[in-house]
């Protein structure tokens, strides 16, 4: 993982999108991606991506960089996005968290911890650098 903390970030976040858009999703909002806005407040925490696909569904997605997988404005964030539904037809919104490879058993303690690990919704994604 590159020793600074936001490139890694951007790295993460650009390499979330394109899992977003490759199922389906095309990106709305991206934080610090200068194509795209960033994303609006969600239960007064910002995500790093927001996308929607053809039928209107949303999709959530968060980068973490792994040492901050345990904070609790990361849990905060996490339980959140992992409780957003449509409001018309209350289907969830899929919500992808992204962690480097090397994180995966610190995330599944996160999710558990916070009730969500079973969660069809939760989507992860581990990313190699």
């Amino acid at each position: 993982m590159p020793h600074n903390p936001s490139i890694a970030h951007q790295l993460m976040v650009q390499t979330l999108m394109g899992r977003i858009e490759g199922d389906g999703f095309t990106i709305t909002h991206a934080a610090g991606i200068d194509a795209h806005p960033d994303p609006t407040s969600i239960g007064g925490h910002e995500p790093d991506i927001i996308g929607k696909d053809d039928t209107g569904l949303k999709a959530i997605g968060e980068c973490k960089t792994g040492e901050d997988l345990t904070a609790k404005h990361t849990k905060e964030q996490l339980h959140i996005f992992a409780h957003q539904r449509m409001l018309k037809s209350k289907r969830m919104v899929p919500f992808y968290v992204a962690v480097p490879t090397g994180y995966e058993d610190e995330l599944e303690e996160v999710l558990e911890e916070l009730g969500i690990a079973e969660q069809d919704s939760v989507i992860r994604v581990y990313i190699r650098f």
